[in-house]
């Protein structure tokens, strides 16, 4: 998962939450007053059940959707991942062939469509191993810096704070 990817999940994951939360920005906060990006993310871990949940989970699977704006079709990805940094990938295309991509936690592949295999060595296979962490989310600060507050934006007409970690 790319910084960007990685952005764009957990934005979708706060946005989904959010009502949830009761963390919807709310029109003619002052800035001083809004929560750092850090008890968003943090205040979203423990409202979806806290890092004791989280440390418990094994193993996750993800049905997504990948819709191609202006290009008029989209994929679905299956996306399966297990600790430590275990993830397999198919993603199923209405125009192209099929895409497949993993790790088995040592060894980085990716099956281009109508393709080779490729393995991933040196700066982008390390890059690809650190994305893989399966506790990322509710150890963020293991692997980020800061989780920093953007703006105030909105997914689908939908008020959400923006974080980028």
């Amino acid at each position: 998962m790319t910084f960007t990817t990685l952005n764009l999940f957990l934005s979708q994951l706060l946005f989904q939450s959010s009502a949830m939360l009761g963390i919807m920005p709310e029109k003619g906060v002052p800035e001083a007053e809004r929560p750092t990006g850090a008890a968003i993310v943090d205040r979203f871990i423990e409202v979806t059940g806290g890092k004791a949940a989280y440390d418990k989970l094994e193993n996750r699977v993800r049905h997504d959707r990948i819709v191609h704006v202006g290009m008029g079709f989209e994929d679905k990805a299956d996306v399966y991942t297990a600790r430590p940094n275990k993830k397999y990938v198919h993603i199923k295309s209405e125009v192209m062939d099929d895409v497949e991509n993993g790790s088995d936690g040592n060894v980085v592949w990716y099956l281009p469509p109508g393709g080779s295999p490729l393995v991933e060595t040196g700066d982008a296979r390390l890059a690809q191993l650190s994305e893989l962490a399966f506790d990322r989310m509710d150890h963020w600060r293991t692997y980020y810096e800061k989780a920093e507050l953007v703006e105030e934006t909105s997914i689908d007409g939908r008020p959400c704070y923006e974080v980028v970690m």
